[in-house]
């Protein structure tokens, strides 16, 4: 077994997974509150983080669509999304390690596939790093900060869609599991 999926599989049970799932929707709270200000001087514009498969001009036409106020109140959310990463990058983990901390050993593709959630984590990082530098000259396009922001982003949702899944997936099974070991301790 990797030291990736040992670490995680160690670290794992239901009681870390159900409190790393409160951990997200605490910020799914916090990104809410800060989605809400930004509704409020742009509506129905939205946050480009939340576009599948996009380019560059995509994420400046959504820039400009914004306008100033609400480029300036997206830059809480591109802050506070420094932060969201960490939470669902854990509950992913977690729930993976939980849910198939039994069959993982013995099968390399498991193992592997808690690498996924770590590449899409970290691609959300470029992303939010890309984001920030866009706005910080903007209006001028930084064709170089675009560049980086369409492939982090785009790498992050083909990593996270099939990571979100996976953990749904093991987090049933672990779920089963926990509920048959109940079952035959009494």
């Amino acid at each position: 077994m990797t030291a990736w999926s040992q670490f995680w599989c160690r670290r794992s049970s239901g009681r870390f997974v159900t409190l790393s799932l409160v951990a997200v929707l605490v910020c799914n709270a916090i990104m809410a509150y800060f989605v809400a200000a930004l509704e409020a001087v742009a509506p129905g514009v939205g946050i480009p983080d939340v576009l599948l498969f996009v380019g560059s001009d995509e994420l400046f036409a959504r820039l400009d669509q914004l306008g100033p106020a609400g480029r300036a109140a997206y830059q809480p959310i591109a802050i506070a999304d420094m932060v969201y990463p960490l939470a669902y990058g854990s509950f992913v983990l977690l729930a993976l390690g939980w849910g198939l901390a039994d069959c993982i050993e013995q099968r390399r593709v498991l193992q592997l596939l808690l690498l996924l959630p770590l590449v899409g984590v970290l691609a959300d990082y470029a992303e939010n790093v890309s984001t920030y530098a866009v706005l910080s000259v903007w209006p001028e396009r930084s064709a170089a900060g675009a560049t980086t922001w369409v492939y982090a982003h785009n790498l992050k949702w083909l990593c996270l869609m099939p990571s979100l899944f996976a953990a749904l997936v093991a987090s049933i099974r672990g779920l089963i599991r926990a509920r048959a070991a109940r079952s035959s301790a009494s």
